[in-house]
């Protein structure tokens, strides 16, 4: 009889090459200050319109992420907490950090329709719960669309 270890290793090296069952990363924190152009460009990237915008994207009842919170908690919240959200925000993009507890993520794996054999790895596709905070800074960083509405905007 297989642990379920056992049974879920494949799956992960498949679906997350290089990566083990519980990874835990030592965070790589620079000693140095952000310097002024760190703060400026976390100040461009994270306002109040932009926080509120990047939060009202989430569904109220979408499932919790790890810390428990569902969209709506945040939603109906989001007058008083705001102004923090705003600051740690910015300070993770000026210090280029993200706080471990937002890189944890639970994986399950669900079967893919229509296959006859569930007996191979690629049969199943990972679905990974991450922290809301998480998603609401990359919703806040998309590259793309900073690039399209900032850098590239002609005036």
């Amino acid at each position: 009889m297989q642990n379920e270890n056992e049974i879920l290793q494949p799956l992960f090296e498949v679906h997350f090459p290089g990566c083990s069952l519980l990874t835990y990363c030592k965070p790589n924190i620079s000693l140095n200050q952000p310097s002024e152009e760190d703060w400026e460009q976390a100040n461009k990237l994270v306002s109040e319109d932009r926080v509120m915008w990047a939060i009202s994207l989430f569904a109220p009842y979408k499932a919790a992420g790890l810390g428990g919170i569902f969209p709506a908690l945040m939603h109906m919240g989001l007058e008083i907490i705001i102004k923090p959200l705003i600051r740690i925000f910015r300070a993770c993009i000026a210090l280029g950090y993200v706080p471990t507890a937002w890189r944890t993520s639970h994986v399950a794996f669900a079967p893919k329709p229509g296959r006859s054999d569930y007996s191979q790895a690629k049969a199943f596709r990972p679905i990974s719960l991450t922290s809301f905070s998480l998603k609401t800074l990359e919703r806040l960083i998309d590259t793309c669309r900073y690039i399209r509405n900032s850098v590239l905007l002609v005036h």
